[in-house]
């Protein structure tokens, strides 16, 4: 069974990985954190026995600001070059990056002069429930 601890160095390594590509994307003013923790996994965040799931995935996201009219404007020339577009969903354009071995998610705001990083780590049985 794996640990809090593997979590943890997970984590260490989906924060790396966004924090490197947040620095690689042109034309960005300022970041914001938006998420830095442990969620579980699965939608109900309950196990196939109908218990509380200790497998949980660490997500950390952080916002972009850029110089420019949209993100789309600043950012969808450097993604087009470095990344995967995904189909377009209800949060917007995305594409999909990949550093070292984490891949993540890019969306970029096609009306407001932002977007945004997200990274997560596979799911971790920690063996115990998480707080907070």
């Amino acid at each position: 069974m794996e640990s809090e601890e593997v979590l943890n160095s997970e984590a260490q390594k989906v924060r790396a990985a966004v924090d490197q590509l947040v620095g690689e994307l042109p034309g960005v003013t300022g970041t914001e954190a938006d998420t830095d923790r442990a969620e579980p996994c699965g939608m109900s965040g309950t196990g196939p026995d109908g218990k509380p799931s200790t497998e949980y995935q660490w997500i950390y996201s952080v916002q972009v600001k850029v110089d420019g009219r949209t993100g789309q404007e600043v950012l969808e020339p450097f993604l087009q070059a470095n990344g995967v577009r995904e189909p377009r969903n209800r949060t917007g354009i995305t594409y999909k990056v990949t550093r070292g071995d984490v891949t993540m998610n890019v969306t970029v705001n096609d009306e407001e002069p932002e977007g945004g990083v997200t990274g997560a780590t596979r799911c971790v049985d920690t063996g115990t429930q998480l707080s907070g």
